[in-house]
């Protein structure tokens, strides 16, 4: 149903997966393909693309700022 570019975040996401990385989604609406796809996908309930993309923009601060904590921390 998605558009190309959310075919390329999955391809993204199997990418990942298939090469030992951590697929961590962000996703919104009621997930869609990206939740089933993913190790762990945050999903917003919300559905406007507005309101979801403000959240990710949130949760990816609070992400980076987690990960600089513990990569300080050693």
């Amino acid at each position: 149903k998605a558009g190309l570019w959310a075919q390329n975040l999955l391809k993204a996401l199997l990418y990942a997966k298939d090469n030992g990385g951590i697929a961590l989604g962000f996703s919104g609406f009621d997930g869609g393909a990206m939740k089933e796809v993913s190790h762990a996908c945050v999903v917003v309930p919300y559905n406007t693309t507005p309101h979801v993309e403000s959240f990710h923009v949130a949760l990816h601060h609070l992400v980076t700022f987690c990960l600089v904590d513990k990569i300080r921390a050693g």
